[in-house]
């Protein structure tokens, strides 16, 4: 008979296991995009959140889609936290 044992469960999509995004990674490349998840972890709020503030605050950044996500412009992500930081 084989000698089983058992193992753990593990969960190899929580996000401790991704790179987190960094506003340092925003001016590092401010021409580029950053996905709605990842914008998500910048504000450290949940993703409906971000689309709620899509919706209801005409202050922050539009998204682009993209075959059906969304992404940000790194420049206007600096651009919205600049302007929170100056008033």
């Amino acid at each position: 008979m084989a000698n089983t044992t058992a193992q753990p469960i593990t969960n190899d999509n929580t996000q401790d296991n991704k790179p987190k995004v960094t506003f340092a990674d925003l001016q590092d490349n401010p021409q580029g995009l950053t996905l709605l998840a990842q914008t998500a972890q910048l504000f450290n709020r949940h993703s409906m959140t971000i689309r709620r503030w899509i919706k209801s605050n005409p202050d922050f950044p539009r998204p682009l889609t993209i075959n059906g996500m969304y992404y940000f412009k790194n420049s206007d992500l600096l651009a919205f936290v600049n302007d929170l930081e100056e008033a």
